[in-house]
């Protein structure tokens, strides 16, 4: 009986937490983005990439300054829900994976290639 009712309850949690991935994204508020944050680590096709090393994002109030493509440069960018339109050419969106005070994680497919980033919030 003890095991019966563990799988059950054991099923419930896993249940819950397959329903609360599942859900809509929320959206990302532009306050949150605000300020510079550092690359920490990007995936290319699934294996570390050191050919980002230094890059940064800086969110202004209206523009978006990055050295992600090279040299530094200021873009404009919208942002839907957790999705980021970085209007540089060609135009680059982000979906935002998960962020907080401290950290943001993005994903992107650029010139047919899959990205994860991860960035950590600079310090003043």
């Amino acid at each position: 009986m003890f095991q019966a009712s563990s799988i059950t309850i054991f099923l419930f949690i896993l249940t819950i937490l397959l329903l609360g991935a599942c859900s809509n994204p929320i959206p990302v508020e532009t306050e949150l983005l605000t300020g510079k944050w550092e690359l920490l680590e990007a995936t290319r096709s699934g294996q570390k990439s050191k050919s980002l090393e230094g890059a940064y994002l800086k969110f202004l109030e209206d523009s978006l300054q990055t050295n992600m493509l090279g040299d530094t440069t200021m873009y404009k960018y919208t942002l839907e829900q957790n999705v980021l339109h970085q209007y540089s050419d060609p135009e680059i969106q982000y979906l935002i994976e998960d962020i907080n005070q401290d950290s943001l994680v993005m994903t992107s497919k650029i010139m047919k290639i899959d990205f994860t980033f991860l960035f950590l919030k600079a310090r003043k």
